[in-house]
C-alpha cells in the first residue's frame, strides 16, 4: 500500500508541475487534521504531494508558492468573491450574492489560485501581461512573466 501511495503521489505531483509554470498550494496543518479526523487523514497523501511538487518545481525552475495556513479559501464564490459559511458536509453551495451553484472543492482551488497569484504579483515576483495574440480573442489565457528586477539590480541602476 505504501508503494502505491508513493507512486500515486509522484504521478500527481508530476502532472501538476508539467501542466503549469506556477504551482500554488495551501499550507495545511495535516497533523492537526489527523488528530481531528483520525485515520481518514493519516492515509491521505496531501503533504507528500505538496513536498514532491515543491521539489519538482525547483528542479525545473518553475514557481512554487504556498498561501498561508489561516488564509480563507473554502466557501468563497469564484464569480463574485462572496464568503459563505460551510460545514464539512456541504459539498456544493449556491452563492447568495450571484446565485451560481458551486462545488466546494473547485471553488477552494480557484480561491487558492487567485490568492497565490495576487501574493506573487504583490511581492514583485511575477507581472500579469496581455499577449498581442490574445487581444481580439473572447477567451483569454492568464499569462505571467517573471519580474525583470533581479535582487541588487537597483544598485546597478543607481
Amino acid at each position: 500500500m505504501s508503494r502505491q501511495r508513493l507512486d500515486f503521489a509522484h504521478k500527481i505531483s508530476r502532472q501538476i508541475i508539467n501542466e503549469t509554470d506556477i504551482a500554488c498550494f495551501e499550507n495545511l496543518n495535516v497533523k492537526a487534521m489527523q488528530k481531528f479526523n483520525g485515520s481518514m487523514v493519516a492515509d491521505n497523501v496531501m503533504g507528500l504531494i505538496t513536498q514532491l511538487s515543491k521539489y519538482k518545481a525547483e528542479l525545473e525552475d518553475k514557481l512554487y508558492h504556498e498561501i498561508g495556513r489561516f488564509e480563507k479559501s473554502t466557501g468563497i464564490c469564484p464569480e463574485c468573491g462572496q464568503n459563505h459559511v460551510l460545514t464539512l458536509n456541504d459539498r456544493y453551495f449556491t452563492c447568495v450574492a450571484c446565485g451560481t451553484h458551486q462545488n466546494r472543492d473547485l471553488s477552494s482551488a480557484k480561491s487558492i489560485e487567485k490568492t497565490g497569484e495576487l501574493d506573487l504579483i504583490a511581492a514583485g515576483i511575477v507581472a500579469r501581461v496581455a499577449p498581442v495574440s490574445q487581444e481580439k480573442q473572447s477567451v483569454k489565457t492568464k499569462v505571467f512573466e517573471l519580474s525583470k528586477l533581479d535582487f541588487g539590480s537597483e544598485k546597478e541602476a543607481a
